[in-house]
Parts: structure tokens; sequence; C-alpha cells
């Protein structure tokens, strides 16, 4: 995203397709029919995301921004079933959100998504956002990248790092084998001995 002042965090959400393994991983479920949000304008798209960014945390459904390429503000859906608070004190650390998106900010490839106690955006907030079949072609999901510390410069950087092991609960028995082995050899000398 953008650079804010140290009282606004920014993420620059990146666009990638939508697959079913992403739908489900969110705890959505495909219904019938044609999304409403899409129907309402033809050629747009709509974002859909959990944003769970470490470092996010916002007051109120009113302190959460999305703005294209030019900086105007984007249409912000919130999707009240998803709201998690860590400490349940009302600051929410993670929702889903979606974004309702034209071509030409499309093909653009990102947005910039704010987050502060200055911001008072008059977002949407639906009971649930839902994903239809008959729109699933425009559909879209998102990755974030976060802006360097350093003050001056105009790059980001991410990186991703996902490392799943099938077997991870049956490695650890090897490393008994040479303590069984061990054991072994010190009752064999044992008997030895006698």
């Amino acid at each position: 995203m953008l650079w804010g002042m140290a009282r606004e965090k920014e993420v620059l959400l990146i666009f990638q397709p939508i697959s079913k393994d992403d739908i489900i991983d969110m705890g959505m479920e495909i219904q019938k029919g044609d999304d409403p949000f899409l129907a309402e304008a033809n050629n747009t798209f709509l974002v859909i995301g959990t944003i769970n960014y470490p470092s996010f945390s916002a007051s109120g459904f009113h302190r959460l921004m999305a703005y294209d390429v030019s900086g105007q503000p984007l249409s912000l859906l919130i999707d009240r079933s998803s709201v998690y608070s860590e400490f349940e004190d009302g600051t929410i650390n993670s929702m889903r959100i979606a974004i309702l998106i034209d071509y030409p900010t499309f093909q653009s490839g990102s947005v910039r998504l704010t987050w502060g106690e200055s911001l008072n955006a008059p977002n949407k907030v639906v009971d649930q956002i839902k994903i239809y079949e008959n729109s699933l072609d425009r559909y879209r999901t998102f990755a974030w990248e976060s802006k360097p510390q350093q003050e001056n410069t105009d790059s980001y950087a991410a990186s991703l790092e996902i490392i799943v092991d099938d077997q991870a609960d049956i490695y650890y028995l090897w490393y008994l084998l040479p303590l069984g082995i061990l054991f072994i050899l010190l009752i064999v000398r044992k008997k030895l001995l006698k």
C-alpha cells in the first residue's frame, strides 16, 4: 500500500485468481445463482480475502479503507460473521473483506489497504459475504506486501513460506534408533562381563 504516517498502517493487496481451496480455507461455501453485488455493474470483480496481517488492529469497521492506484477510495464490504478479536475487547484483529473493483483498477494489479484511528470510512457491513457459482469467473483473492521500514524507499518486500510435512509424526522415531542401539549394546556388554 502507499505509506501513511506512523498513526496509520498499510499493506498493498496483490490480486490472485481464487481457487476452490481458497474458498474452503476462508470457510465459505459456493451458493447457487448470481452474485447481487456483481450483477449491478458489468466489467467488475469482487476481490475477497481475510485480512489477518500480524499488526492488523482496528477499533471498528470504519477504521479501514481501501484505495486504488490513483488514491480513490473503493467500496469495501466487511463480513460480520468472520470478525475475530484476540482479547474480546472490541478490537478487530482479523476479518474477511471484499472489494468491488472495476476492470481498469483490476488491471493495475494492486490496491492499498489502510487502517488506523484517523480513518472514518463508510464501509458496508454485511452478515456474510457469499460466493455464487454463476459468478466464479469474476472473483479474485489477494495476498499482501508491506513496505520496508526505511522511510525513503518505494520498494515493497514480501515473503511467503509454507512448510507442510505429512510425515512429521514419524520422523521423531528415527531419533530413537541411536538410543535403542546404545541401550542394546550396554545390555550385551553387561551380560558379557558376567
